[in-house]
This record gives structure tokens, sequence and C-alpha cells, in this order.
């Protein structure tokens, strides 16, 4: 069960809208956090997983945050928030706290008796699916990374299901959560930076677009930050200077000592991208974009310079068949000027692939098909070397039953 902390009031006319989200982000540059208004939602970050939610219908206002993610010192964090808004806004709200820590400032209590109990919960969760393929916090119309065997997806990296189910709850609580101590200390800054370095992180392709960049120059700003805080504090200095260097960013003389991390990051590997009723796999550094009109989802291949030549693209498209038709089976694929045939047999679907000699490129052109949904992914490629290796990564296609489809089972 999630811990949301909630915040309603009433504006006098609708009108005002305006002039409270205007007086959020006055507060927020105050506070140095980053805000974004989209008229009757604003969104305003304060850390990794850690987001204020500020609604409007009609002369209603509501400002929530689900706070057992990033931890409890962001819940406290949002409490003073919260209770700032009330002091200086002029609107009269009500406050909803489950944990109570509003009215008793209590933050130990907070810690043991809810954050503690809710991940003492988890725990008892993992133990229960410990044989499934497991994803704590993660949102579902994020990027999913893959699952690994006796391991378990966080946003702060996999833990291992052992050490999930068995280490004292505390323990785990420095592991999990990213904000675990009222401050803002070296290790929430520290936290920051690993779970963007998990979830965001591009690596060696930093410079490759604006998102890219930013996740980088966040990720530097918080290690240095940390390092600022505690010059004592173990901090993975190589990839701290590498990102600096492959962002063309000044790197600071940070002494501490080093953490070797060269296998964080989920985006090193491939990773899935929900679409429709599809899972679709791709490399976890390719640049991604979604064309409305066509109601396409494009891929390219990572770069890590602008001039770079272009490696592969991949764009793919769904569609709805009649689910008694074999569509695969009617599709002519011109298998009889093909460099290669080949057939796909995923957990869930059955798909099928040609390989073509465009002369200026090579073209995989796959179908699959699952009932009445059918998948489409062309992938265009400079050259032959990533054959073999789509092939295999088109074997992790997956298709996920639909709500009316899991009724009808049972």
């Amino acid at each position: 069960m999630a811990i949301e902390l909630v915040l309603e009031g009433k504006l006098e006319k609708e009108s005002e809208k305006e002039e409270f989200s205007a007086f959020l982000k006055e507060l927020c540059k105050q506070k140095q956090l980053k805000i974004e208004d989209y008229d009757t939602l604003v969104l305003i970050d304060v850390c990794p997983e850690g987001r204020i939610e500020c609604s409007y219908e009609d002369v209603f206002v509501s400002l929530s945050a689900q706070s057992d993610v990033a931890g409890p010192g962001f819940h406290a964090y949002v409490c003073d928030f919260f209770q700032e808004v009330m002091a200086k806004s002029g609107i009269t709200f009500e406050v909803e706290d489950p944990t109570q820590y509003f009215e008793k400032r209590d933050f130990e209590g907070l810690k043991y008796n809810y954050f503690y109990q809710w991940l003492s919960s988890m725990q008892d969760y993992v133990n229960e699916h410990k044989q499934e393929d497991l994803s704590l916090c993660w949102k579902q119309d994020n990027y999913q990374p893959f699952a690994k065997k006796g391991m378990v997806i966080t946003p702060l990296g996999y833990i291992s299901i052992e050490d999930f189910i068995h280490l004292e709850v505390e323990d785990l609580a420095n592991r999990f959560f990213i904000w675990n101590r009222l401050d803002r200390d070296a290790a929430y800054y520290r936290n920051c930076a690993y779970a963007l370095l998990w979830k965001d992180c591009y690596y060696e392709y930093s410079a490759m677009n604006e998102e890219s960049e930013k996740a980088a120059n966040m990720i530097v700003d918080y290690m240095e930050a940390s390092y600022e805080k505690d010059d004592k504090i173990a901090l993975p200095l190589d990839l701290y200077e590498m990102l600096c260097q492959t962002i063309g960013r000044e790197t600071l003389q940070l002494h501490g000592e080093n953490v070797d991390l060269n296998e964080i990051g989920y985006r090193r590997d491939l990773v899935r991208y929900p679409f429709g009723n599809w899972s679709i796999p791709v490399n976890g550094y390719s640049e991604v974009s979604y064309d409305a009109k066509s109601k396409t989802l494009h891929f390219m291949a990572p770069y890590k310079v602008s001039d770079e030549p272009w490696r592969w693209l991949m764009n793919v498209t769904t569609y709805e068949v009649d689910p008694q038709q074999n569509v695969l089976q009617q599709t002519n694929f011109h298998e009889d000027t093909a460099l290669d045939v080949f057939d796909i047999h995923t957990k869930d679907c059955k798909g099928k692939g040609v390989v073509h000699d465009l002369d200026e490129f090579i073209q995989i052109a796959t179908q699959f098909q699952c009932g009445k949904d059918l998948l489409s992914i062309d992938v265009l490629m400079n050259g032959k070397e990533d054959i073999e290796e789509f092939k295999e990564v088109l074997q992790h296609v997956l298709h996920h039953e639909t709500e009316e489809e899991i009724d009808l089972k049972n």
C-alpha cells in the first residue's frame, strides 16, 4: 500500500488558478526545484523518484506526493513544503498524512513505524513471489529493465532476492530508499546520483542529445554535492571523470575513495519499451521518439558525436486484425529475393522475419501476431554486421494480455 501525502484546498474562483501556480513557481525558484506547468497539472521534481503533483478541478486544488519510493526524508520534506504553502498562499488547506508526521514531527517514528513497516511488507511480497520476475516501484509507462534471475529490479538498481528477503530492514532501507535520513547529507546526494546512473545514464553516449546530456550533468552535480558534504565518502570517481570528459565539463579534483561500479546502469543492456499490448526490446542507449500522426515508435542506434554515421533505425507499428486469420502466412515477404528467412517463437507469440539487401542498406522486416494484435518491426541497417544481433533481439518481443482477455480466462 502506497504512502501518500495530500494537501487539498479551495480557490475563491477558478481564475485564481494561474495566481496559485505563479506562487508555486516562485516558491520552487527559492528552493531551486524544477517545476513544469501543464495548466491543469503542475509537476514539481524534488529528487529522483520524489515528485509533488498539483492538480486543479474547477475551484479545487490538490497537491499530492507518493513518498514510499523516495523514502522518509522526502516525506518529511514534503510536509515542510506543504506547511509553507499553507502559511504563504492565503488559501485554506487540509492535510491528509497517514503517518501523522505532519502533526507530530517524529522522524524516528516515521521511519520505523511506517516506512520500515512498508519495506518489511515488501520483503514478505518478494519472499512469496521469489520464483517470478520481480520489479518493485518501477513506473509501468517507462522503459522496463530486463529481469535477471535471482534479482529484484528497484529504482536504486538490482538487489539480490536473498539480500532483499534476509537483510535487516534498516540495512535494506539504506539500499532501497534514496532519502532515508532527515537531512540532505552526503549519502542522500550519492543515492540521487546512483538512481540516475541506474535509470537515466547513457555513459559514453551522454553527449548524444539534450536528454542524455542533461542526465549526465545532473549525475555529476549530485556527485559533487555529495563530495562537498563529505570528502571521505566513497563515490564512483571513474564514472564521474568519464561523464565529465564525455560532455565536455570541467572535472574537479575529488580525492575520496573510488567505488568500482562498472556494472551499474539498466541502459547498459537491452531494455523493453511498452507499446500498446506489446513490449519492444531494444539497445538501452537507443534514441527513442514517437510520431503521433503515424502512431509509429522510432528507435535509432546510439551515437557519441552528432556527425557519426548512422548504424541502424527501427520503426515499430501495431495493428488490429481478424484473430481468426494467420497474417504471417498470408503476408508476402518476398522470400524469393531474401538473404534470409527466419521464424520467431517467443514466450507468448509467433513472428516471422526476412532479411533483404536493398543496395543502399539492409532491411529486416518482421511481423508478430497474437490473436487480434499484429506488430510490425522494420529495421534498416547501414551494413550487415548487426544482422545476427537483431535476429537475437527480436526473440525477446513480448505480448501482454489485455484486461478483457484476462477476464475471459477467469
